[in-house]
């Protein structure tokens, strides 16, 4: 078993959504408690360990039977459900007595994004130097630490591009008005929250705020996972 490398995000308010968007207004600011967030999504070694204790839990198709492909064992994996997804957090917390869990979709972007409203995860603009994004990347997803200049503002990586990852809350276009902290979105959906865009998309979906959405139960190459810790 592999434990994750936490980073910690300090209780503060931030800056979320953008301004007219329809699927990311209003623009407003949220309060979210101290929580910790995975330095890197979950990468293929990592979810062998959480496989090799739960024979009934698939193996992603690209693997080779149960064993993931030797030269992407540092890649985040990918190919799992949400509910494969929440499998792993339970596992996670199961062996290590400690709370782990799928981020909400506010913890998410202010791990990207900080406080102070920056549209990328390294600033205002973007550079496709520091992401695995279709603008320079090599069509594929890549190790975790490849991209360190790509760090958000409390170093946490791989925000933007390579894969994305699945979120606690349902989704729905836009966000209503959230005036108590914590939010975990609707109650109720037909789809989960994806974030962090992926090698697959490009500069827009790079952003912090970008958003996506995905059925729970489907299984795509360019999704996978990254936790938090309570």
């Amino acid at each position: 078993m592999i434990e994750p490398e936490m980073i910690e995000i300090p209780e503060d308010p931030f800056t979320m959504g953008t301004d007219g968007s329809e699927d990311e207004a209003p623009q407003q600011v949220i309060h979210l408690d101290r929580f910790e967030i995975a330095k890197h999504p979950v990468t293929n070694q990592s979810y062998e360990s959480f496989l090799n204790d739960n024979s009934d839990q698939p193996a992603p198709e690209y693997w080779k039977g149960r064993t993931p492909p030797a030269d992407l064992l540092n890649h985040p994996v990918v190919e799992v459900t949400w509910d494969d997804a929440q499998a792993y957090a339970t596992w996670l917390s199961a062996k290590t007595g400690q709370t782990y869990r799928l981020p909400t979709e506010a913890e998410w972007e202010k791990a990207a994004r900080g406080t102070d409203g920056r549209i990328y995860p390294w600033g205002a603009a973007f550079d496709a130097s520091r992401c695995n994004t279709r603008e320079e990347g090599p069509g594929h997803s890549t190790p975790v630490d490849y991209y360190p200049e790509g760090t958000s503002p409390y170093g946490v990586m791989d925000m933007a591009g390579n894969a994305s990852e699945w979120c606690s809350d349902w989704y729905k276009e836009g966000y209503a008005e959230i005036s108590s902290p914590n939010p975990t979105g609707p109650q109720i959906g037909e789809h989960r929250v994806t974030r962090g865009s992926s090698w697959r998309y490009s500069t827009n979906m790079a952003r912090c705020a970008a958003r996506y959405f995905c059925p729970p139960d489907m299984r795509r190459d360019n999704t996978g996972i990254r936790l938090v810790r309570i």
